[in-house]
This record gives C-alpha cells, sequence and structure tokens, in this order.
C-alpha cells in the first residue's frame, strides 16, 4: 500500500510539473469576423468561485488545495488520474521500459506552451530538477527522490 501511494504521489506530482496550455484557444480562432470579439470572448468565458485565495501558482511551491486545484485545471503532466483514480496518459503518448526494468523512456504527444514552443523532455527535467533541488524547498519533493537515485 505504501508503495502504491508512493507511486500515487509521484504521478500525482509530475502532472503538476509541466504547464501546458493545450486546452486553450485564440479567441480569434472562433469569432466570425462579423461577431463583435467581447461578446465571442464571453461565450468561451468560465467563471469559477473559490473561498481561499491562490497561494501559489509556482508548482513547486504550492502546498494548499486551492493552488492545487487552480494549477491541475491549467496544466498537463505526463500522466494524469481518471475518475477511478487510476493513472492515465496525458503528455505522455507512450513509454518505454528497459530489460531490466530501471529505465522508462517516454514518448510526448506533440504539445505548445502558450508562447508557442514546443514542450520538450528538457521541461520535464528541469521541473523535477527544480523540485527537488533544496534552494527550491518544495515540500514535496520526497514524491519524486524514487525517480532521482538509480536503484
Amino acid at each position: 500500500m505504501k508503495k502504491k501511494l508512493k507511486r500515487l504521489a509521484a504521478v500525482g506530482m509530475a502532472g503538476i510539473m509541466v504547464w501546458s496550455l493545450t486546452a486553450c484557444k485564440s479567441a480569434k480562432t472562433v469569432t466570425k469576423e462579423t461577431e463583435p470579439l467581447a461578446a465571442k470572448a464571453e461565450e468561451n468565458l468560465l467563471n469559477v468561485h473559490i473561498d481561499v485565495e491562490v497561494a501559489s501558482m509556482d508548482p513547486q511551491i504550492a502546498t494548499d488545495g486551492t493552488s492545487f486545484e487552480v494549477i491541475a485545471g491549467i496544466t498537463d503532466g505526463l500522466y494524469g488520474v481518471d475518475a477511478g483514480g487510476k493513472p492515465v496518459p496525458a503528455l505522455a503518448e507512450s513509454v518505454d521500459k528497459s530489460s531490466d526494468g530501471l529505465t522508462l523512456t517516454y514518448h510526448l504527444r506533440d504539445a505548445i506552451w502558450s508562447n508557442g514552443t514546443p514542450v520538450t523532455a528538457n521541461d520535464f527535467v528541469f521541473a523535477w530538477r527544480r523540485a527537488v533541488d533544496p534552494d527550491t524547498a518544495s515540500e514535496y519533493a520526497y514524491s519524486l527522490l524514487p525517480m532521482t537515485y538509480p536503484w
């Protein structure tokens, strides 16, 4: 059970490590030229009420439930969690496991950052290294430790 919880925590942290706004569309792409842009933008607006201020939008620093909910609403990681609580691929298109079981190679889906640059494996490496860096002081760094040491 403890191993399963560690694995689920690692999947959860991996899911919030990389920002991807793949679900967002530019208002310009959904607007007909005859309709005012502001009217169309309001049709594509989602208002969400939260009771507590978001403490941090930094995935490696956030510790409160509200921050995690907002971050999870606008990010994707290698995996997400389905309605049954099982890990499902998100930005990971597929994964290969080495014959000795010690190396996992993730193949990424095509995804872009909000500025249009592609999401790469280096983005994940940067985020995970930052999360376990003592200078970051992430309270959830321990959940990534099993992935940082060769076993």
